[in-house]
């Protein structure tokens, strides 16, 4: 997987094997989050060739190796749409890293499909800082309730060009 790894000034972004999900759900002491990885693994042992749309991308500092959280596609792209989703510890889930580290993985799903335009993720409202790093990039509020922002990137009008 080293092959795949994503790697910025201060992050390094990596997609985890089928092992290292199994052995992250077993970590997880909330119901939902077991859940979320077992249907990740799952997902990466149906669609071997698309595994990277389904797995989790751990998130650490390049620097010291410190745990930032997860990110991951819900799936490979449908209708021209892919949904990142993540789990943050709780240092850093109100942090300019979780949106660089969202960025970054976007950057990597429209370098990887020439079907997806469309990049959505739900961010908790109260998350400031993590919301204000998406809105400073390419994403911008399509959707806003009390509770949550949806974000959405569309990706460059260049790419929609026919060649």
């Amino acid at each position: 997987m080293k092959d795949h790894e994503i790697k910025t000034k201060k992050l390094l972004i990596r997609p985890l094997s089928d092992d290292e999900l199994e052995k992250r759900r077993y970590e997880q002491s909330d119901f939902q989050r077991q859940k979320a990885y077992a249907d990740m693994l799952a997902g990466c042992e149906s669609e071997v060739e698309n595994r990277l749309w389904y797995t989790a991308w751990e998130v650490t500092l390049k620097e010291s190796g410190e745990y930032i959280g997860d990110l991951f596609f819900k799936g490979k792209p449908e209708n021209r749409e892919a949904e990142i989703a993540y789990f943050l510890t709780d240092k850093f889930k109100d942090s300019i890293f979780a949106g660089d580290a969202v960025n970054e993985l976007t950057d990597w799903g429209f370098a990887n499909s020439d079907d997806l335009y469309f990049v959505s993720v739900l961010v908790d409202a109260q998350s400031d800082a993590f919301a204000k790093t998406l809105d400073d990039g390419y994403f911008s509020v399509v959707e806003e309730t009390e509770t949550t922002l949806k974000f959405e990137m569309v990706r460059s009008e260049m790419a929609w060009l026919p060649i």
